[in-house]
C-alpha cells in the first residue's frame, strides 16, 4: 500500500494565548495522526521563539511533521502574547 497522505497536525489548545508578567510557559503542544503510520505526535518539531513571559512581546511556535513515508503536514503556528500581550506593556501581577 502507497501512503499518498499526509499526516494531520493540530494544536492542543488555542492558537493564541495570552501570558502575564510571571506566568509560567508550558506549551500544550500538537498532535500528529497520519492514517498509514497512526499517531506520530512523538515526531513533532517544534520550532520558533522562545517564549519569555516576562518580556511583552508576540512569540510565535511553529509545529512540523512528516510520516515515515516522507508525506509532511502543512506547518501549524500558535501566537503567544507574552507579558501583558500584543507587544505591549508587562502587567505585574498583584499580591
Amino acid at each position: 500500500m502507497v501512503d499518498g497522505t499526509p499526516p494531520e497536525l493540530s494544536l492542543n489548545g488555542a492558537a493564541t494565548i495570552q501570558l502575564e508578567c510571571g506566568d509560567t510557559w508550558t506549551d500544550p503542544g500538537a498532535t500528529a495522526i497520519d492514517t498509514a503510520a497512526g499517531d506520530i505526535s512523538g515526531d513533532i518539531v517544534v520550532g520558533g521563539d522562545t517564549v519569555d513571559p516576562n518580556t511583552p512581546g508576540d512569540y510565535t511556535i511553529t509545529y512540523d511533521v512528516s510520516d515515515p513515508a516522507g508525506m509532511s503536514s502543512p506547518q501549524v503556528t500558535r501566537t503567544v502574547q507574552g507579558g501583558g500581550g500584543g507587544g505591549g506593556y508587562a502587567t505585574p501581577k498583584g499580591p
